[in-house]
């Protein structure tokens, strides 16, 4: 498996309180994407913050979630146009006791597909 490096990750409160305020939003049924040019200006190197809430469900469901986008993000070219994009769980796309199912992996690889064509499209 491959590694997810610390200059792809939005780390700090800031970053993500500077994605919150006045970026692109994309809302898809399963996750709501903010999108804005990285804080970073030496390098042009994309990072990804990813937030599930306990609402979305249990820590397993939670992580899951986590561990799609990641790797979505990953095997995408959207890696070095030097943006920042956070992604939030939808709280309204599954039940909470609701189980991840095959069908719902590849609706949110789908739907982040969708944000980084959209972001590679601007």
């Amino acid at each position: 498996m491959e590694s997810f490096p610390k200059e792809n990750r939005l780390l700090s409160r800031g970053d993500f309180s500077y994605l919150k305020s006045k970026s692109k939003k994309i809302v898809q049924k399963s996750l709501i994407a903010y999108v804005k040019p990285t804080q970073i200006q030496e390098k042009a190197v994309s990072r990804l913050g990813i937030s599930a809430s306990r609402k979305f469900g249990k820590a397993s469901k939670r992580n899951l979630f986590k561990r799609l986008i990641r790797e979505s993000f990953r095997k995408s070219d959207f890696k070095s146009m030097g943006y920042d994009l956070l992604i939030v769980a939808n709280n309204k796309f599954l039940k909470k006791d609701e189980k991840i199912s095959e069908s719902t992996k590849v609706e949110i690889r789908n739907n982040l597909k969708f944000v980084l064509k959209k972001m590679m499209e601007t």
